[in-house]
């Protein structure tokens, strides 16, 4: 038994994504239609035992309210829940950073991410560190963020955003509403500097993921992460 991972949805256009263990499923993210999730998961939104969310923007949380009101159990920051309208929502519980939430047999563990809205205000987001009990692996997920504070052992999954390439943007050319979106998201770059300073022994596969269509090149970001895993995918 090994954790499955599946991108039904990855970039501006909607984010989504699901995670088994063989047990529990959990869907981290729901930026997409839900009619589109459910077809994602070949109708079998049963396996969803949580919904994780990182933070309010519409391609990370389109579908929540109505995941809340069909019942679905939901973990997400309280600013985000505040801003979806679900603070108070019995489905809904508010995350804590370095707090552990028990999911069947997944432990939850959220953290502060570094993020912005286009007026430059900072939007609370959270990354979430995801250890199975059944196949003893360990998931880092994060997500719209300049960089990662946070330093972690015994990874064996990682699903980090690489958003662009830095090589591949001209801020000379671009207007400012671009360059706060730039600051607020992940490039290559920063994302090798965070493999290189992450005990990366138990290491087994990385995840590329909310890519821009223009300021990328997903040749090479795996060129430049196929060092660092056996097994690179780039979303």
């Amino acid at each position: 038994m090994k954790m499955q991972i599946k991108i039904l949805a990855t970039g501006s256009k909607g984010n989504c994504y699901y995670i088994s263990d063989g047990v529990t499923g959990l869907l981290i993210e729901c930026g997409i239609r839900y009619t589109d999730i459910m077809r994602g998961l070949d109708y079998n939104v049963g396996n969803i035992n949580e919904v994780l969310v990182s933070h309010a923007h519409k391609d990370h949380s389109l579908c929540a309210a109505e995941m809340a009101e069909m019942g679905f159990e939901m973990l997400m920051p309280e600013e985000t829940a505040a801003a979806l309208g679900l603070t108070d929502h019995p489905c809904v519980a508010l995350a804590v950073p370095s707090k552990q939430y028990n999911v069947g047999t997944f432990g939850i563990v959220p953290f502060p991410l570094v993020h912005y809205n286009t007026d430059g205000s900072e939007c609370p987001c959270f990354g979430y560190l995801i250890a199975s009990s059944a196949t003893r692996e360990k998931l880092l997920f994060a997500t719209d963020t300049a960089y990662i504070k946070n330093r972690f052992r015994g990874l064996t999954h990682i699903m980090i955003e690489v958003n662009y390439i830095g090589g591949m943007v001209d801020c000379e050319g671009i207007p400012e509403v671009e360059k706060r979106r730039l600051k607020s998201h992940m490039s290559l770059e920063t994302a090798v500097q965070f493999l290189e300073s992450t005990d990366l022994s138990a290491l087994k596969a990385i995840y590329a993921i909310h890519g821009s269509e223009t300021r990328s090149d997903r040749d090479e970001v795996y060129r430049a992460l196929a060092p660092y895993a056996a097994e690179v995918v780039v979303g």
